[in-house]
């Protein structure tokens, strides 16, 4: 594996040049090769888990409009390192989960 050190111009590479493909990946660059399309049609698997990720990008544009919610995703994509959007979209597919609910001492 080659690693490069970027001079300032290079910095903020990203998107495709020829068949490769430029993005940062946390504090990376990674370079890889562009994929080539499917010639097959989509299974009804492959259907369902592109529909699940339009509701989670649905969902994650929505979290990041509220002023709110957006500060707290910052904060959690900030200590995690990853970009907020992804921080945003794992909390649709890992909702919360209540396990046990303790009401001893409600009057």
């Amino acid at each position: 594996m080659a690693k490069l050190t970027l001079n300032s111009a290079l910095k903020k590479v990203r998107g495709g040049i020829d068949d490769w493909i430029y993005r940062r990946v946390g504090s990376k660059m990674v370079i890889s090769p562009r994929p080539e399309p499917s010639t097959t049609p989509p299974s009804a698997g492959q259907l369902a888990t592109r529909n699940a990720f339009r509701a989670a990008a649905s969902y994650g544009r929505a979290a990041l409009a509220d002023p709110v919610r957006r500060a707290i995703y910052e904060a959690v994509a900030l200590n995690q390192e990853k970009p907020i959007f992804s921080v945003a979209i794992g909390d649709f597919f890992n909702p919360p989960q209540v396990h046990i609910i303790d009401v001893s001492a409600y009057k």
